[in-house]
């Protein structure tokens, strides 16, 4: 009796259902990528109807993949992995964006070691649409000015990219992508970073851009590529720093200079300026200007008259004595403060030369 209930339970432990198979994409499947590859995953060993192990070299018996909107076979290549128990199927080129395919395994193509059938599965997906041309928007703009010299560059694509080798984008590949330099050609050094899901490469220049100065953004050819295959031209992008802020005083070269000796007793003074200047309220410089704003006197403190004259394209001001200086006599000449101003409204701080004269 006993042996009778033993041999009854291991009757109804007999394995009679099919192995089960989960592919992907799965049936119902839109907008799957044109670059993707598809995986069969079986939920046990299996091996093929006819009893003969499965192989990468023939697993693509096991199934049709078919492009319904023109009724053709997909041209692939299969592999197989026992240990997973799963077959990889990869597309010998891109499948075309916005088409409709098949993907059927027949009933009793493979059979587990209990000899059940695989049941028929049949999956159907849509791939992804084209979408627009590849394209790249550059920040800062091209032509832009005025830009802060501690700005970040931006690339950003309008669909999703990869390097052109088919590779993923990352941060150490962007220097071998993307080149800045100055106005004088000189390399600009950065840090680069990729974010997929921006689509977005960041450049951050090692230490602030030079202000007032153009710079030069290129993303070379054929570096970047679309899943339709589509490598980048060549994109050439330029802006312009803001003007460092000038916060030097303007300062007068003065001749004689101060300490001079021997100097001649009907000399010509100059004051040369390295910059532009003009009056404090921002009207131009004029020689009648000059002629009131230069203190000029002899050791006894008298007053010494001249005539003066100013020379805009030179930035010179030029003094000529009425007469003649006094032999072996020491003179003073200043220039007040607050008497001009540059173009970013710097006045001058006050200068102010001593020299002595000879006798001739």
């Amino acid at each position: 009796m006993i042996l009778v209930l033993i041999a009854a339970v291991s009757a109804g432990a007999e394995d009679r259902t099919p192995p089960a198979i989960r592919v992907l994409p799965a049936d119902g499947a839109d907008d799957v990528r044109v670059d993707s590859q598809m995986t069969v995953t079986f939920s046990e060993a299996v091996k093929l109807g006819n009893g003969a192990a499965i192989s990468s070299r023939n697993a693509g018996s096991l199934f049709v993949f078919t492009q319904l909107d023109n009724n053709q076979s997909v041209e692939v290549s299969v592999s197989w992995s026992q240990s997973q128990k799963r077959l990889t199927i990869k597309p010998k080129k891109p499948l075309a964006f916005g088409g409709t395919y098949q993907f059927k395994i027949p009933a009793g193509k493979v059979i587990d070691r209990a000899g059940n059938g695989n049941q028929a599965v049949l999956v159907m997906f849509r791939t992804e649409e084209a979408g627009p041309p590849l394209g790249v928007s550059v920040q800062p703009t091209h032509g832009e000015t005025d830009v802060p010299v501690d700005s970040l560059i931006r690339l950003t694509f309008n669909k999703p990219v990869t390097r052109a080798n088919k590779t993923e984008i990352t941060n150490d590949a962007i220097a071998n992508i993307i080149k800045i330099n100055d106005s004088k050609g000189r390399r600009v050094d950065f840090i680069g970073s990729w974010d997929a899901d921006r689509r977005m490469i960041t450049l951050d220049p090692v230490g602030n851009l030079n202000g007032g100065t153009t710079y030069t953004v290129t993303l070379l050819e054929n570096k970047i590529m679309d899943r339709q295959g589509v490598k980048n031209p060549l994109v050439i992008s330029n802006f312009t720093t803001r003007p460092a802020l000038d916060t030097i005083a303007p300062v007068a070269t003065i001749n004689p200079a101060h300490g001079s000796s021997n100097v001649s007793l009907s000399p010509k003074i100059t004051l040369q300026f390295a910059e532009d200047i003009l009056l404090p309220d921002g009207t131009p410089l004029s020689s009648k200007a000059v002629k009131g704003m230069i203190l000029f006197f002899d050791e006894k403190g008298a007053q010494i008259d001249y005539s003066a004259t100013w020379n805009k394209s030179k930035r010179t001001m030029t003094l000529k004595v009425k007469g003649r200086l006094q032999n072996y006599t020491t003179y003073t000449l200043i220039l007040p403060a607050g008497c001009v101003k540059d173009l970013a409204g710097n006045v001058n701080k006050q200068a102010a030369v001593t020299f002595t004269t000879g006798n001739r």
